[in-house]
């Protein structure tokens, strides 16, 4: 018998993920739009929009190796790259969370290609939102061993983890290169 890391029986625990799903994406929110007290950004607030973007790329490589992985039938390293690409998103998340709570205003997109940005970034909201309860709970099904119910999930959390991965990176490219 498989032994996992998380019991498959813990006690409400689709109630647990989905709190802590709702309460990731309320900060969010609350950080980007409540009214801010500070008038001036710190200095060193300029380089999280380089850090976000890395946590991004880091996240979408190893998804994309995990990926290759589990299709080898090499659930061992599959399930490590998983943890480091979910370890990745949470410093994504960590580092996003600090930014929009001292970023005075949204950086506006100033480039040519605008109706592409707004197109990418009209999508790429509600997808991230849907990543993290979508991410959460696949990680759980896994850990715990019920590999049906983590395969079901998982083929429609990896493309649209992989989605707001990349079009994170291409975010960070059309409002700061």
């Amino acid at each position: 018998m498989k032994s996992s890391l998380i019991p498959k029986n813990i006690p409400y625990g689709r109630y647990v993920l989905s709190l802590i799903s709702f309460i990731s994406i309320s900060l969010v929110l609350f950080l980007s739009y409540y009214p801010k007290t500070n008038t001036v950004e710190p200095e060193w607030l300029k380089v999280f929009p380089t850090l976000i973007a890395t946590f991004n790329a880091i996240s979408a490589g190893l998804l994309i190796g995990a990926y290759i992985q589990i299709r080898k039938k090499n659930i061992g390293v599959h399930k490590r790259l998983m943890l480091m690409a979910f370890s990745s998103s949470a410093m994504f998340m960590i580092v996003y969370v600090i930014y929009h709570s001292l970023k005075l205003a949204p950086t506006p997109y100033a480039g040519d290609w605008q109706w592409i940005y707004y197109l990418i970034l009209i999508t790429h909201i509600p997808l991230a939102a849907a990543t993290v309860p979508l991410a959460l709970f696949t990680l759980v099904k896994g850990l715990s061993g019920k590999i049906e119910k983590h395969r079901k999930i998982a083929r429609i959390t990896f493309p649209i983890w992989m989605y707001v991965s990349i079009t994170g990176v291409l975010i960070y490219y059309m409002l700061y290169l």
